[in-house]
């Protein structure tokens, strides 16, 4: 079960993301992150962790690359459950002004 939900996300590019779900089940669940329906690896972009209760998908800096359905996936002998969320990431535009 989901204590907490996830919600749509809409971040500029280059600040960070944590995505932070309660979740309780008996026996305890199998979480896994998914990206546009495909599993997300630990790797220099993404790192998940889950202790037990608190289920964590850390991206320390979003690009525009980044944006997408995120999914987070509980899953034990009794069932699986799961819920998303939509990341929308902006660009940043720089303004350059031109010397006369």
């Amino acid at each position: 079960m989901f204590l907490t939900k996830l919600t749509n996300r809409t971040l500029n590019d280059g600040t960070s993301l944590v995505y932070e779900c309660d979740v309780i089940g008996t026996p305890e669940p199998k979480i896994m992150w998914t990206r546009n329906g495909s599993s997300i690896p630990d790797y220099v972009n993404y790192c998940s962790s889950y202790d037990g209760r608190l289920a964590k998908l850390e991206i320390p800096v979003v690009t525009i690359k980044d944006s997408g359905r995120y999914e987070i996936v509980a899953e034990n002998s009794c069932g699986r459950i799961s819920m998303d969320s939509i990341l929308t990431v902006q660009g940043v535009y720089h303004f350059i002004s031109l010397i006369q």
